[in-house]
């Protein structure tokens, strides 16, 4: 019996260290390439889902083909005032800059929250090689 008791203390003092460590927090990249006005407080929606759920997620939206409409100054002001506080907790939200030749945009059509890379695309690779957890989010 003695060695019974011995045996489950060696064995599950590790496992309940193990079961108590914080996780670690989640890096996710989201790839948005919807251009439908309808879908945007959608996206907005689940980023704040995550920040509730998860507040030391670290976010990224990357924006491209039609979802840089997202970014636009032309959308809603609630939804802007959304996506600036979610910028304001952390949430980085990216511009494909192919994006905008192809489609003649200019950044001064953009919120000020936007950040730009070169292939929006190519900004998804680099982040999944980073740890980044990828999403399709439409």
């Amino acid at each position: 019996m003695r060695f019974l008791y011995l045996f489950l203390f060696f064995i599950a003092t590790p496992l309940l260290g193990f079961a108590q460590k914080p996780s670690e927090a989640h890096k996710i990249v989201l790839h948005y390439a919807e251009g439908a006005p309808e879908t945007h407080p959608k996206l907005v929606r689940n980023l704040e889902n995550i920040l509730a759920a998860a507040p030391d997620t670290e976010l990224v939206v990357v924006t491209i083909g039609m979802g840089v409409d997202l970014m636009r100054n032309s959308i809603p002001q609630p939804l802007q005032e959304k996506m600036q506080a979610l910028e304001a907790r952390g949430v980085r939200f990216e511009v494909c800059e192919n994006t905008l030749k192809q489609r003649g945009l200019e950044k001064e059509d953009f919120l000020s929250i936007s950040s730009y890379v070169t292939a929006g695309i190519l900004a998804l690779v680099e982040l999944q090689k980073a740890g980044f957890t990828y999403i399709k989010a439409g």
